[in-house]
């Protein structure tokens, strides 16, 4: 399965109430994070970002020394706007902060259900240094907390709580996971892309070596 962190670990959830996958792990649903990130407007009087401001990533700066906060920002391309000054600013890193997809009845889906203060410690620190990397003459304004969003989900049927390091799903046999639900919440203040692929790269040489005319 590779439907995208969030609709692989609903698929799932619902195989598992519909009884036409049995007995899949406790654990599916649960490690859902943000990646930790905080997605922000920036506007500024002091520069003009232009209208063609490039992309996807014009800079980016990473305080990675404390394992704690790790985090990365960059400053990411807008399309072209009629204000000039006005551009988009990012942060993730690792975050502690897990959510949980639950079935819901009456809805007839999993439902994610995220702390609203999952993120707290992480979120201080992103915006100490937005503030410091915008400065002077910039206002910056919080898109995630007016509209709880993330460009980086991940998680919901992670490595070692419902799938093993090759993404099999335990307890059934030719069952696989091999997007971003493996991971468990956080790529470690990177954007996960690069990660995801590497995992899915790293899985597909171990099923070709093992379950390739064994499994299937």
């Amino acid at each position: 399965m590779a439907a995208g962190s969030a609709n692989t670990t609903k698929l799932l959830m619902r195989a598992a109430e519909h009884g036409s996958i049995p007995d899949l792990p406790d654990g599916l649903g649960t490690n859902w994070g943000t990646n930790g990130d905080r997605i922000c407007t920036w506007t500024s009087l002091a520069e003009d970002f232009g209208a063609p401001q490039g992309g996807p990533v014009v800079f980016g700066s990473k305080e990675w020394d404390d394992p704690e906060t790790a985090n990365t920002i960059i400053q990411a391309a807008l399309p072209p706007l009629p204000d000039l000054r006005t551009t988009v600013i990012v942060g993730y890193g690792v975050s502690k902060g897990r959510g949980r997809f639950v079935w819901d009845p009456v809805r007839g889906e999993a439902v994610l259900h995220w702390p609203a203060d999952g993120d707290a410690k992480l979120t201080q620190r992103i915006h100490a240094r937005m503030d410091r990397i915008t400065a002077p003459l910039a206002g910056v304004i919080d898109t995630t907390s007016l509209s709880p969003t993330t460009w980086h989900p991940v998680g919901g049927a992670s490595m070692g709580t419902v799938c093993d390091l090759a993404g099999r799903v335990k307890g059934q046999r030719g069952l696989y996971v091999l997007d971003g639900a493996l991971l468990p919440g956080t790529a470690a203040a990177c954007n996960p892309s690069m990660t995801i692929a590497a995992l899915a790269e790293r899985a597909t040489d171990e099923l070709i070596a093992h379950d390739v005319d064994s499994v299937f």
